[in-house]
């Protein structure tokens, strides 16, 4: 997510079978807040998507560490060249959304992704072809006594039928949301399960 420094820009790092490094990207990165943080590739149509987060040094216990540089946009790469063909705002700029993750729609024909927006509780529907990103669902719904929804992780099962996301207030609650989005555009809420206190869902999997 970071570069060597713990800021930004950071770097797209690819491991062999043997867990060795093989390559980062870039020698020479974008300087416009390139915090890769989700990532989902697409082999077949030769496509990869990146999520950037945050600054990760601004998470520490550093001079600034109490300012938070969140990210908002989603990186369109050409997989085999390793090359970023579209940069897409999410939200809007002037308050960076926090895009944690990122995920492809499975044999979506228009090549779609959902990511979400952290510090602004927006799902959004991403068109990786036309460069769009467009708010489909507010999670605001599902606040408790004010407190703020932080949709995060995100898995999409294989059929492309249902997406899960994570939702975190502050770590100190969390759930996990399930949707229909057989019509991406519509997603239709199908279940909630609360997890309780204390749980702070940071991982998600699914078989």
């Amino acid at each position: 997510m970071g570069g060597a420094n713990g800021a930004h820009p950071g770097r797209v790092v690819k491991y062999d079978a043997s867990l060795n490094r093989v390559k980062a990207w870039f020698v020479d990165p974008p300087t416009d807040g390139f915090n890769p943080h989700g990532l989902a590739i697409d082999e077949a149509h030769n496509l990869m998507v990146t999520s950037d987060f945050i600054c990760p040094l601004r998470t520490l216990h550093v001079e600034g560490g109490d300012t938070a540089h969140l990210r908002g946009s989603i990186r369109v790469w050409d997989l085999e060249k390793r090359a970023i063909t579209n940069t897409i705002t999410v939200g809007d700029p002037g308050h960076p959304a926090g895009t944690m993750e990122v995920q492809l729609i499975p044999h979506d024909q228009r090549l779609r992704a959902f990511t979400a927006g952290m510090a602004e509780e927006n799902l959004y529907l991403v068109d990786t072809q036309e460069g769009t990103a467009k708010a489909v669902f507010n999670f605001n719904v599902f606040a408790v006594l004010n407190t703020h929804v932080m949709p995060q992780l995100l898995r999409i099962n294989k059929q492309g039928t249902r997406l899960f996301v994570t939702l975190n207030y502050g770590g100190a609650a969390g759930k996990v949301v399930m949707f229909d989005i057989v019509r991406p555009d519509q997603p239709k809420l199908l279940s909630v399960v609360d997890l309780g206190p204390g749980s702070g869902p940071h991982f998600l999997s699914h078989g």
